[in-house]
């Protein structure tokens, strides 16, 4: 993997972060002279979570807060925690299959009759639902932790480093920076292996290079 270059112009060297392996994960790595042990885990609602057949989804529901007609390119839900922030998104009202295109706080952009479904009315009330076997982290509920620890000489372990991480910062502790631009893990991924499409990329730098 190339070298990822920050928006300081810091120049980081890749994490063997390995998806595949599913999450919780942790390795040690040697980097300028000393070795970090980095554990990783993602935070996602067991509530929200979907075993259907083996098919493991992310779900969130909400409902309409007025009826639209089957013209209307905007909806107002009730609550919007648990969705996604960033658009465009998919989410089923009723039988429809909506594409979210922009969002401002409960109101909703919205293309109407996707994936070949067919635009209706749809009362007050009406369920809207979210379904991913992917997200893309952070969510509102659920994000993407990160924990740096260094061995001392006296072989306890101090942490360096323990927060939920976001794709455009870089974070500096003691004399490293980290960087997690891109963070898409699988739901089949949590606490599960295989190759279902988890792609997590983080590096790591010098502080002052």
């Amino acid at each position: 993997m190339a070298a990822l270059i920050g928006v300081s112009g810091r120049t980081y060297a890749p994490l063997p972060i390995d998806g595949s392996r599913g999450f919780p994960q942790s390795f040690p790595l040697l980097f300028a002279g000393r070795t970090y042990q980095f554990r990783l885990y993602i935070n996602v609602p067991a509530s929200l979570l979907n075993n259907s057949l083996n098919r493991f989804s992310y779900i969130s529901r909400t409902i309409l807060s007025s009826s639209i007609n089957a013209n209307a390119t905007t909806i107002t839900v009730t609550s919007t925690a648990c969705f996604p922030s960033i658009t465009p998104f998919e989410v089923r009202v009723d039988d429809e299959i909506m594409n979210v295109t922009a969002t401002a706080s409960t109101s909703w952009t919205v293309t109407r009759g996707a994936d070949g479904t067919r635009a209706v009315p749809h009362d007050t009330a009406s369920s809207v639902i979210y379904s991913a076997a992917i997200l893309d982290l952070p969510l509102s509920d659920s994000f993407l932790v990160v924990k740096v620890e260094v061995e001392l000489p006296d072989a306890t372990r101090q942490t360096l480093f323990l927060r939920k991480v976001v794709t455009d910062l870089e974070y500096e502790t003691e004399s490293i920076a980290l960087i997690f631009p891109q963070q898409r893990v699988a739901v089949s991924n949590l606490n599960g292996q295989g190759n279902f499409g988890t792609q997590i990329i983080g590096g790591i730098a010098l502080r002052w290079a």
